[in-house]
């Protein structure tokens, strides 16, 4: 797995032990309840859902196959809990950072 490739240095390729995991939970969680997103970074600063993006970059095609899947999940379950912002649309943010609830 990336995490216990990059352990020994987690700060400069941005994963550590338990990191995919981290934040696919936290990304569950916002997913969720999408109103306390603002409240729930990840731990390295990172937003969950970016961490996950960069997860997704990092692995071989079967492991990123498993965990698009995964991901795919609580990303349908925060699109339906939450409305594009208008005022947003065209921005350079990530799609998740384009949304709020409702």
């Amino acid at each position: 797995m990336i995490e216990l490739k990059t352990a020994h240095d987690w700060a400069r390729q941005g994963f550590w032990p338990g990191a995919i995991a981290e934040a696919l939970s936290s990304w569950r969680t916002i997913a969720r309840r999408p109103s306390i997103r603002v409240f729930l970074p990840c731990c390295c600063g990172r937003h969950p859902r970016a961490l996950l993006d960069e997860a997704l970059d990092a692995v071989s095609t079967p492991t990123a196959g498993a965990l698009a899947r995964l991901i795919s999940k609580h990303d349908d379950e925060f699109r339906r809990r939450t409305i594009p912002d208008p005022h947003l649309s065209s921005s350079a943010l990530p799609w998740w950072e384009q949304r709020f609830p409702f």
